[in-house]
């Protein structure tokens, strides 16, 4: 193995590789500043329950009316039949973009202290009444 490091060939492809993940890392950067920049600055809150301290959204926009009908359905407990995530309201919350006909919300959240279960950025579509704007 200690061989390999003798070759021209690994060296090159190593250094080939590690630009590009610089280049990847820079442009993502980029794009992620962009957006957060474009983004309207909002809280979010329960519509039902204001103490809840987090919001059930979706990250696939297939399940919309799956959501929305969870969402308008005031009997508890609900059943929940499809993929869900939940996001904190805590830390810095944007609105980065609407759903066409303006029911959801894609939340971005920044978090100033990530960890590998809460990372730094998260994102995901909420229904509009869950969010108020600052």
């Amino acid at each position: 193995m200690f061989g390999l490091f003798k070759k021209k060939w690994f060296w090159i492809v190593w250094l080939a590789l590690a630009l590009t993940g610089g280049v990847v890392g820079y442009f993502g950067s980029e794009y992620q500043s962009e957006r957060i920049e474009n983004a309207e600055l909002v809280e979010l809150q329960d519509y039902y329950n204001p103490d809840r301290p987090r919001i059930h959204g979706i990250k696939d926009t297939t399940l919309v009316d799956e959501y929305i009908k969870f969402e308008k359905d005031t009997n508890y407990p609900k059943a929940l039949k499809f993929s869900s995530e939940t996001i904190p309201i805590n830390q810095k919350l944007y609105a980065i973009d609407w759903t066409s006909d303006s029911l959801l919300v894609l939340i971005g959240r920044q978090n100033s202290n990530p960890t590998v279960a809460d990372p730094r950025w998260t994102e995901l579509w909420v229904w509009k009444n869950h969010v108020k704007k600052r």
